[in-house]
């Protein structure tokens, strides 16, 4: 028989912060569920899954090792160093993406910070770029040093080949796409405007760009441009009094049924973002066959090719040009069918490693 070994050492939220990598991990603990796989969480320091949690492994590793002869190890959320507690058959390494490598900072991230975190936040772009780069490739150098068969599983084509151009690597890299939300509670509460809305998610956070997407939109609306269209940004950024207006909606951080409601009845997801490894919002919209104009950086660049209106997310004036053209060609960026395509080929390569 075989077993898994899921190492948490890096994953720590409350059951009210869960994102990116804890939700992912969560996702992956809830498909070993659904498919009866033999699995145990090691180093879990969070509220959730404890009933599958070992807390003091010494006690049980003879007995797991009697019981299963096969064990492999898997860690969601990969931020270096190696596990040898057992004899593993397979260690699995997922790295979400090195966006400390790719995109340690921007011209505009101090915006997003207030006093004195602005200015640390400048500081440290300016003179610690070659330290974050380095901290991406000890990432990568901790795989390529841990012990025994291994594979780095990682989102996207994109963050594969970002990893390969990094550094020499020995370890076979395997494409392994995040779970997508298949919620489909909606919620009852009212939308905040009545009108046609572009919606923008995590607007308080710099590398999802909302400073430049909100100059393009404010700059439309002051040249006469979008009479009858709202914008909706979740994460109200310190900066936003330098746009606001009357077409412009902030909302904190809403829960996921409020949030696939707002994503069902968007005119279009703004979606300007400076790097991602995966980027699976614009496959949440194409859920309900919503556009999507996008970055042209990094993994949407390759999975979203000819299925998104991308633009150049550094250029203000391409931004607003693009929003306009999308406006005008709304009926030709609906996702088709590629949300359920996406769902098929997750679901065959999840169960073929963890098989």
């Amino acid at each position: 028989m075989k077993c898994f070994i899921i190492d948490f050492v890096s994953i720590s939220f409350t059951k009210f912060k869960v994102h990116g990598g804890g939700d992912f991990a969560l996702r992956a603990v809830e498909f070993l569920i659904k498919n009866g796989k033999k699995f145990f969480i090691i180093n879990n320091t969070t509220d959730f899954f404890q009933e599958y949690s070992i807390k003091d492994l010494d006690l049980k590793k003879a007995n797991i090792e009697n019981e299963f002869n096969e064990i492999f190890y898997f860690n969601p959320l990969y931020q270096g160093g190696d596990n040898n507690f057992f004899e593993y058959k397979k260690k699995y390494f997922y790295i979400h993406g090195l966006r400390m490598l790719e995109m340690p900072y921007d011209s505009t991230s101090h915006l997003y910070f207030k006093f004195p975190e602005n200015l640390k936040t400048k500081i440290k772009g300016i003179f610690f770029k070659k330290h974050y780069s380095k901290t991406g490739q000890n990432v990568l150098e901790s795989v390529e040093s841990a012990k025994g068969e291994k594979v780095i599983l990682t989102p996207s084509e994109h963050s594969k080949y970002m990893m390969k151009s990094a550094c020499t690597l020995t370890t076979e890299i395997e494409v392994l796409p995040p779970f997508l939300s298949e919620h489909d509670e909606i919620s009852n509460e009212a939308i905040p405007t009545t009108r046609d809305y572009i919606l923008i998610l995590n607007g308080d956070r710099w590398v999802k760009n909302s400073y430049r997407f909100l100059s393009a939109f404010q700059q439309l609306k002051e040249q006469g441009e979008l009479s009858n269209i709202d914008l909706i940004v979740i994460g109200k950024p310190v900066f936003s009094g330098d746009f606001d207006n009357d077409s412009i909606i902030y909302l904190d951080y809403v829960d996921r049924p409020y949030l696939e409601k707002l994503m069902q009845n968007c005119f279009f997801l703004a979606y300007p973002s400076l790097n991602e490894g995966f980027g699976y919002p614009p496959l949440d919209c194409f859920k309900y066959g919503k556009p999507v104009l996008s970055t042209s950086l990094s993994s949407p660049n390759i999975l979203y090719n000819g299925k998104v209106v991308f633009t150049n997310p550094y250029s203000i004036d391409e931004i607003k040009s693009r929003i306009l053209y999308l406006i005008d060609n709304k009926e030709d960026y609906t996702g088709g069918t590629f949300y359920s395509e996406m769902l098929d080929i997750i679901s065959k390569k999840w169960t073929l490693i963890f098989s």
